[in-house]
């Protein structure tokens, strides 16, 4: 099934997006989610006020290893990363 929040409109193919989550999941068995992300400039109409993610991939598989809320930064505007990322890959896409 595909599953699309109720306020995102968009215009893409999903052929091909099904047919690369198929070649992922007969690669890997627990790959069970593929998910679609675009990426959109802070102040753009149709993201929500305040919203800040942060989401970070594998370099290697585009496996995502963490997706949060980035708002709740530090009061010296620093972001904690959880060490763990770094054990599970050797490149980080943030």
């Amino acid at each position: 099934f595909v599953l699309v929040p109720g306020d995102v409109v968009a215009n893409l193919q999903l052929a091909p997006l099904l047919a690369a989550h198929k070649a992922r999941r007969e690669a890997d068995r627990e790959a069970v989610l593929t998910t679609v992300m675009k990426r959109i400039p802070p102040g753009h109409r149709s993201r929500r006020a305040g919203e800040e993610m942060l989401v970070a991939l594998s370099g290697e598989t585009g496996r995502l290893l963490l997706y949060e809320d980035a708002s709740m930064r530090r009061a010296d505007g620093k972001l904690r990363l959880p060490s763990t990322l770094l054990q599970e890959t050797d490149k980080l896409q943030l």
